[in-house]
């Protein structure tokens, strides 16, 4: 019924990227090409580590499912997704894609792509803990008089 017909993801400006360092404002764009008419589309993403492990991923219908944006027959549409990158430890992360029909509960699948993009990060200290790390706006220790404490 519809089929993905570019992947991509870029930075604010625009221009494509093929690496990250986490903490960015990014936008990843799914193009897609409608087969038939297509009521209530989907547009996903998942983005997994190099284990397959999904660390994070969205969908059209968590915005759009009570207005849905139908498609023609023969229409192409690109769905976007402007997030934050979170902090990936360095290495290579692959983003799996799909274009459904439907509702979040009851859907078809039209066109689902493993690997449709491959990208790596460059974070330059890695991570202590964990598959992700968020950017931190503020740290901060404030020190304090405590009873007995001498000045």
């Amino acid at each position: 019924g519809a089929r993905i017909t570019d992947v991509w993801l870029e930075d604010e400006f625009g221009r494509r990227l093929v690496a990250i360092r986490g903490g960015e404002r990014v936008r990843l764009c799914i193009r897609g090409h409608a087969e038939q008419a297509i009521p209530r589309p989907i547009f996903g993403f998942v983005i997994k580590d190099r284990l397959g492990q999904s660390l994070f991923g969205e969908n059209t219908n968590s915005w759009f499912g009570d207005e849905p944006r139908p498609l023609a027959p023969g229409q192409d549409a690109t769905a976007h997704f402007e997030f934050e990158m979170p902090l990936l430890p360095s290495g290579h992360y692959a983003v799996t894609v799909a274009i459904a029909e439907g509702s979040q509960a009851d859907h078809v699948q039209h066109h689902w792509l493993h690997e449709a993009l491959v990208f790596e990060s460059h974070y330059p200290n890695g991570l202590a803990t964990g598959l992700i790390g968020l950017p931190m706006y503020s740290v901060g220790i404030e020190p304090f008089a405590s009873e007995g404490a001498a000045p």
